[in-house]
């Protein structure tokens, strides 16, 4: 069982001097931390990400 859950993920524009063009913000918690983190790659693959945590 994972420790925390996905709350929310969004597509945002690339940091400058990136050479991914694809970043997501995400959002994970549980009853007592929030986590927001920004990452580069496909939604999928941060949803896949997200899952081992």
């Amino acid at each position: 069982m994972s420790r925390y859950k996905l709350k929310s993920i969004e597509k945002i524009i690339a940091p400058e001097g990136a050479r991914n063009l694809r970043w997501y913000k995400f959002i994970i918690g549980n009853d007592k931390n929030t986590i927001t983190n920004l990452r580069a790659g496909s939604e999928k693959e941060i949803r896949l990400l997200l899952l081992n945590l």
